[in-house]
């Protein structure tokens, strides 16, 4: 993080001491824990696609499974936070010791990060990042005593749970190429990015395409609990006022695509498949299901895994590399399908982000899938954006929220060209193959 920030200022053309705050955002789920006299990590970061826990969560789901939702918004899987927390209080040794003398520490990334950058002084997180342990109480946003008795964290070692933006502290200069910058704004990667297209009212919508694709329709002051898998959030709280969203996540986009160069040699880089993509006509029948992490939303089933399908002679590496995209897109169509039909929001258009939205023919293919407008900004990494955004929020560089959008200009923008007919057919299809993907490892 700091290599990044180092080439950032230069890009810039600006001296460290001239920043103003800042803000960061992160992944949400990947949690670490860290000794808190030694500042050293008791063992590697869990990522939020780890799924180690994944029996230990489905118990827990037969179990509890509406408990957690109610309370949490969530549903009880090794995606998030607790249980991989739970898993190193029983698998790393010395850690039940290290917690018996107050020495253990534990949060998602952005507490981590923020305890390094300020010398241990910064020990904070906000609701967007808590939210995302199934440790939260998603309507009081404070940690649920019954969560953490269920999955047995111990609450001390937990930091407190602060507005999305506050002057939260400084970084130590000795750390941070000698200034002590402001600390504004700290929140996850898909709430980031919702703040930075502006999408602050409610049927407001934007879908990052990355590693994976993550899916968040802003609903308002109230939750909306979700009866089909969709995740309720609470991104941010500012102002003392809470904004909630509903939240869908594809886990394998642009993974998917270094998936296909690193291990099958089918291109030499994600850049290419769009051209690839556009040289077939079609798939020739192909279907990929890039379940390589299991399933999220609607399917919610960690025990599927990846599948193509449709495979003749006349298959080419084209048609198969058109089928992983297609994929992507039809990822993204499930979650919003949902999210129109338990919202009851009037979507007009998809805002996007990411590495993935300079491929026209995915972006083309999205907006033919959902019917909806989608709109592609001059800046495509907006979690970073989002992110400087609320700190110059925190610093009174902006009157209200509204007033961010104002910011954001356009660079293209795809309107839906497909047939009815042609897109239940494609849909129904896809579906398919996606039933023949579920429960490929045997449940216990």
């Amino acid at each position: 993080m700091l290599e990044v920030s180092r080439e950032a200022v230069q890009d810039a053309g600006i001296s460290f001491k001239e920043l103003a705050g800042l803000g960061l955002d992160h992944q949400g789920e990947t949690c670490v824990m860290w000794n808190a006299k030694t500042g050293k990590a008791v063992c590697n970061a869990i990522v939020w696609q780890d799924k180690r826990t994944a029996d230990y969560c489905n118990d827990l789901a037969r179990e509890h499974g509406r408990e957690i939702e109610k309370i949490t918004g969530l549903c009880a899987d090794a995606y998030f936070s607790a249980s991989k927390f739970n898993w190193i209080l029983k698998h790393v040794e010395g850690v039940r010791e290290m917690h018996h003398r107050g020495e253990l520490r534990a949060g998602t990334l952005e507490t981590y990060l923020l305890w390094k950058l300020s010398g241990g002084e910064i020990f904070v997180t906000d609701p967007s990042s808590a939210g995302r342990t199934l440790l939260m109480d998603i309507e009081k946003a404070c940690w649920d005593r019954n969560m953490l008795e269920l999955f047995q964290i111990p609450p001390d070692i937990l930091p407190p749970i602060k507005e999305t933006c506050f002057l939260k502290g400084r970084v130590d200069p000795d750390v941070f190429f000698g200034v002590p910058v402001p600390v504004c704004a700290s929140i996850t990667d898909g709430a980031c990015a919702l703040l930075g297209h502006g999408c602050v009212n409610p049927g407001n919508m934007k879908v990052s395409y990355g590693t994976g694709c993550f899916a968040n329709l802003t609903v308002g002051g109230s939750p909306i609990f979700s009866g089909k898998g969709l995740l309720t959030a609470l991104p941010w709280q500012i102002d003392g006022k809470n904004c909630y969203s509903l939240n869908g996540s594809a886990y394998i986009a642009g993974s998917g695509l270094e998936w296909m160069c690193n291990n099958l040699n089918l291109l030499k880089s994600p850049a290419q498949s769009e051209a690839m993509a556009m040289s077939v006509p079609d798939s020739a029948g192909v279907v990929f299901v890039p379940a390589f992490s299991g399933l999220a939303v609607p399917w919610w089933n960690q025990y599927a895994r990846g599948l193509m399908i449709g495979l003749t002679g006349g298959v080419r590496k084209e048609h198969i590399v058109r089928a992983m995209l297609e994929s992507i897109a039809f990822q993204v169509l499930d979650i919003i399908e949902v999210m129109k039909e338990e919202s009851s929001l009037a979507i007009e258009c998809v805002r996007v982000d990411g590495g993935m939205v300079e491929n026209k023919f995915l972006m083309q293919l999205q907006s033919d899938l959902m019917d909806i407008p989608i709109e592609v900004p001059e800046e495509k990494e907006m979690t970073a954006y989002g992110a400087a955004v609320l700190s110059a929020y925190a610093l009174g560089e902006f009157s209200g929220l509204g007033d961010i959008k104002k910011c954001v200009d356009l660079k293209y923008r795809f309107e839906p060209a497909m047939s009815r007919d042609q897109r239940q057919t494609a849909v129904d299809t896809w579906h398919r193959a996606v039933e023949r993907s579920l429960d490929w490892i045997q449940i216990k």
